[in-house]
């Protein structure tokens, strides 16, 4: 594989001539499919946690938010409410509307998930914090729920082809990824007098 001027990598001669094109859909798509797919599953476990003894992890949040609330919230009510919530942010990160207020719950949520490993910690460590249970992994994994929240953030989708400048003014990036070069200011060309 070779780098292209852009900097990004492209087809060896004689190499697949399916290669480029995939590349460069997956480059340009690759931020909406993570968008859509974590959405999905927002949709999918809030819509499990609104259903008795449908959801894995329905004890586990109960017993987290009943800890945090001092007991003060029932859990069926934080049922309700994670349920509800998590169905929220799915929807958002599905139709993009509201994506920044969204991310900005998503983010607090995942926060909040990541509590049970202190609040819990006897049901989510196995003696040591480097042997988690099972539980504890299933906690673990939202590290990766985060990253894809923030790499999602701090995409600037653009109008096609259109080219944007960044919030400093340095050429920002067209909707295939490439670094945009300003161009040059045209001169007029002097015409001669005859």
């Amino acid at each position: 594989m070779t780098t292209s001027p852009s900097g990004r990598p492209s087809a060896v001669p004689g190499g697949s001539r399916l290669a480029a094109p995939l590349s460069s859909l997956v480059h340009r798509h690759s931020i909406t499919l993570l968008r859509i797919s974590v959405g999905v599953l927002f949709l999918w476990f809030g819509a499990l946690k609104l259903v008795p003894n449908a959801s894995a992890a329905e004890e586990m949040a109960a017993r987290t938010m009943s800890v945090i609330t001092a007991g003060h919230v029932a859990p069926e009510v934080s049922l309700l409410a994670l349920g509800s919530m998590e169905i929220l942010i799915g929807a958002g990160l599905l139709t993009g509307l509201l994506l920044r207020l969204t991310l900005a719950v998503f983010l607090v949520h995942m926060a909040g998930t990541l509590v049970a490993l202190v609040v819990l910690a006897g049901e989510m460590w196995q003696g040591t914090v480097l042997v988690p249970t099972l539980a504890g992994q299933y906690v673990l994994k939202n590290l990766v729920l985060i990253t894809a929240g923030l790499a999602i953030a701090a995409h600037r989708p653009t109008a096609r082809g259109l080219r944007v400048r960044s919030p400093r003014g340095r050429p920002a990036a067209t909707d295939t990824g490439e670094s945009v070069v300003p161009d040059a200011p045209k001169v007029p060309t002097p015409t001669a007098l005859t």
